[in-house]
């Protein structure tokens, strides 16, 4: 079977099933703060943005329980271009009233309270020309590395244990300030789906050759999708950006609109 074929069948199984499971009570609560513009990281709390500002919700691929957003802008006046904030959060456990665990969630990814912090977050941007909510088929145009995951677990009001990782990104006189790390304007994005026996995509590689550091040029309609994969010790620099072949599982999806 043709492997963008069998990818872009996987992913609109994944787009029905997204609609019909749903996982809303296991998200962390909407008025979560995780980096989105703060005034010391440039953001200005949101009150400098334009018209033009885009923003995207990460909506988790099922059977991934968790959720995100992210925020592209630009600030008018001053020495600050853009800003690009964008946050992850995967539900680990549900607790009961004493913080006791009920239920360990997402146990496909193998990501635990004990492992969390080694899981290394990227999202992917890209021309989502087949429609299908990402940019896998086309190859991205932008990757970006959050960080965190922070010294502590976070539980909200569902009592839902989860970890989040953050970025809050600015462009100020070409230099890039903040938390995170993007790269674009790569030569070339080879995308090679992981199917297992029965053809289920099960990761995705990324060949990615030239690139640089810098801020993405987001537009609207631009797909997003979400991944994760482990940090090596033994392998340095193996996470995705400029000159990478890199390996990561999707857990997101999303659309940057206006």
């Amino acid at each position: 079977m043709n492997l963008k074929k069998s990818l872009q069948q996987t992913l609109l199984y994944l787009l029905f099933a997204m609609f019909t499971i749903g996982s809303s009570s296991l998200l962390a609560d909407s008025d979560d703060d995780h980096g989105g513009g703060n005034e010391d990281q440039g953001g200005g709390g949101g009150g400098s943005r334009d018209r033009d500002a885009l923003t995207a919700d990460f909506v988790a691929i099922p059977p991934t329980k968790g959720k995100g957003d992210g925020q592209y802008f630009e600030l008018g006046g001053g020495s600050i271009d853009q800003v690009l904030n964008a946050d992850v959060r995967l539900a680990l456990e549900k607790l009961d009233a004493d913080g006791n665990t009920l239920k360990v969630l997402n146990t496909h990814l193998g990501i635990t309270v004990d492992n969390y912090k080694e899981a290394v977050i990227t999202v992917f941007i890209g021309t989502d020309e087949d429609g299908d909510g990402t940019c896998l088929t086309e190859g991205p145009t932008s990757i970006c590395v959050l960080v965190g995951g922070g010294d502590d677990l976070e539980v909200n009001s569902d009592g839902i244990l989860h970890a989040a990782w953050a970025m809050a990104l600015r462009e100020e006189d070409d230099n890039l300030l903040g938390s995170g790390t993007c790269y674009t304007d790569f030569e070339s994005t080879e995308v090679i789906p992981q199917l297992d026996e029965d053809g289920n995509m099960t990761s995705v590689v990324f060949e990615i050759t030239g690139g640089e550091e810098a801020m993405p040029e987001i537009e609207e309609d631009d797909g997003t999708m979400v991944g994760f994969s482990w940090r090596d010790p033994d392998v340095p620099n193996n996470e995705c950006g400029a000159d990478t072949s890199c390996e990561v599982i999707p857990i997101m999806m999303g659309v940057w609109d206006d």
